[in-house]
């Protein structure tokens, strides 16, 4: 080694061994490291392909890192980092179920502990580079600043329109094997669970469906129907017994829960289906649909009303609109869907669209429905090369 190099490396190691984790986090996500090849504490070593996504808040600091061994085995899970290797223990993430996808472990500092027992979680020591490594991140990253903000749009409303097209396939499934208000029903209690930790809200496979939950609840006084729909359909799984420590109150899944039952208490009477089917014959149905959450489930919030409105009606009406031939219905549900307003900020908006795209302003809910497909079917498995925005910008370098 020269005494250049050696200079330099003496100079990496002294600045890793003071950076805090937020410093590390910022320079990993930049690029700032010494080599895109790392050292395991147990001699392994590593290429980076992919340093994974920035998360701020509750969870792990990146997601999805994808690293390859020297044999050429690809690994992929998230990324934490620490100040100091022991902290993995004193900040409780072996047991912690937000923390089990974690695969690499970067640290600043080694000391007397090597970092997460059992083998499962690799440890790395952060070594710090003077300039960001080309090729590090996202190849679409700054991609406003390269196309015309219409182009970007566009390409969220085709793939919320792809979005969409899945969900209805689903959807004329689940209703000619189950008919249209199980169908319903098995909706409205995934999009009641949409966002929250772990299982989230899941009714059980097997277990209570509509038909004889409603048979139930139509026997019982109108006050005692939420109750009893709450006691039925909870389960140890849905319901953790553990205090969710991270999670916002109005995101508990015991209170989910309550609100769902709410909702199926107050259509026992008049039908699950017949209740939001005559939104859609209202001058804004949207709205309509909105406003009669809103009615049935006090203290629902707007935000989460829409989200039942996209996750769950809006894709059971053009589905049912596409196995009777109702082309106007049909017409009506996928323009709806277009014309929904915004949902609420997430994960994947505030790392796709705000951090690396830089896309500004609100999204409409069919944009917003854009950026998860594209997450989840390209940008999750790392399928740049198949994204339709790295075929525009492919196009103009």
């Amino acid at each position: 080694m020269t005494g250049g190099c050696l200079l330099y490396y003496h100079l990496s190691v002294e600045r890793s061994a003071k950076l805090d984790e937020e410093a590390v986090c910022r320079a990993w996500e930049e690029g700032r490291v010494a080599s895109t090849t790392l050292r395991a504490v147990d001699g392994r070593a590593f290429r980076v392909a992919f340093p994974g996504r920035r998360q701020r808040g509750p969870g792990p600091d990146f997601r999805d890192a994808r690293l390859y061994t020297e044999a050429g085995e690809l690994v992929v899970g998230d990324l934490e980092v620490h100040r100091r290797a022991a902290d993995w223990e004193a900040h409780g993430h072996g047991d912690d179920l937000a923390y089990a996808a974690v695969r690499f472990h970067l640290v600043a500092q080694l000391g007397p502990r090597s970092g997460p027992a059992g083998g499962a979680v690799i440890t790395f020591k952060f070594e710090a580079g003077a300039v960001p490594l080309p090729g590090w991140g996202e190849p679409c990253r700054a991609a406003a600043r390269r196309l015309p903000t219409a182009e970007l749009r566009e390409i969220l409303r085709t793939a919320g329109r792809d979005r969409l097209a899945a969900k209805v396939a689903r959807v004329r499934l689940w209703i000619c094997l189950l008919g249209r208000d199980e169908a319903l029903f098995r909706l409205l209690g995934r999009a009641f669970g949409y966002g929250l930790p772990g299982p989230g809200l899941t009714l059980p496979e097997g277990g209570v469906g509509w038909a004889g939950l409603r048979a139930k609840l139509v026997d019982l006084p109108e006050s005692l129907r939420p109750e009893y729909a709450a006691r039925l359909l909870a389960l140890p799984r849905q319901v953790p017994d553990r205090p969710l420590v991270s999670v916002r109150p109005n995101n508990r899944p015991d209170l989910r829960l309550r609100q769902l039952a709410q909702l199926l208490a107050s259509c026992a009477a008049g039908g699950l289906w017949a209740a939001f089917e005559a939104c859609f014959g209202e001058p804004r149905p949207f709205t309509a649909v909105v406003r009669l959450l809103r009615a049935r489930v006090p203290g629902l919030g707007a935000e989460r009303a829409r989200v039942v409105a996209v996750n769950a009606v809006i894709p059971a009406v053009a589905a049912w609109a596409e196995l009777i031939g109702n082309e106007g219905l049909g017409r009506k549900a996928r323009a709806v869907w277009e014309e929904g307003p915004g949902l609420g900020e997430n994960f994947i908006t505030r790392y796709l669209l705000r951090r690396t795209w830089m896309l500004e302003g609100p999204l409409p809910a069919a944009e917003h429905q854009g950026a998860i497909q594209l997450y989840h079917n390209l940008c999750q498995p790392g399928r740049c090369d198949f994204c339709p925005l790295n075929e525009k910008l492919q196009a103009i370098l």
